[in-house]
């Protein structure tokens, strides 16, 4: 498995984590802000998974023949500015809807 694609479903399992923990306690009253920032890493992760980016594996990962970052730095641009804009749509929905969102989670 490409290692982009790796970050990517990480990515995407700590955003569901953080907008189901996000939202179900921004609905009982809390404030923990910080986690309201779930759908920007669901949806960089699904970014990630759909668009890979590098040829880097996860064993070049394991051997240490690359480092982590390699894997966002030498990414082709066009799949950096297409991770971006779903972080962007991401923080967009996290900001602009979050009452609706925690509205599902009452």
């Amino acid at each position: 498995m490409k290692a982009s694609k790796t970050f990517g479903l990480f990515f995407f399992t700590i955003g569901l984590a953080f907008t189901v923990i996000g939202y179900s306690s921004y609905a009982q009253g809390a404030t923990l802000r910080f986690l309201l920032s779930g759908p920007v890493f669901v949806l960089a992760g699904l970014a990630m998974v759909i668009v890979p980016g590098t040829e880097y594996t996860n064993k070049d990962l394991r051997t240490k023949r690359i480092a982590a970052n390699d894997v966002f730095l030498k990414a082709p641009l066009k799949a950096k500015i297409i991770w971006a804009v779903a972080g962007g749509i991401g923080f967009i929905i996290s900001t602009a809807f979050r009452d609706l969102l925690a509205s599902f989670f009452e």
